[in-house]
């Protein structure tokens, strides 16, 4: 089973979590950010923080 089986998305997991996936091929560092931006551009609408 892979990671992305079990998370649907990147945000929130340890650099470790992240590092790992990178290197076995489970994720590329791009979809890593992409997740990431996806998340901020959603939480900023209530923040205002980015």
């Amino acid at each position: 089973m892979a990671v992305q089986d079990i998370m649907p998305t990147w945000v929130g997991a340890t650099a470790k979590q992240i590092a790992r996936g990178v290197r076995r091929g489970d994720v590329s560092a791009t979809q890593v950010v992409a997740d990431h931006l996806d998340h901020i551009a959603r939480a900023d609408a209530d923040l205002a923080a980015f």
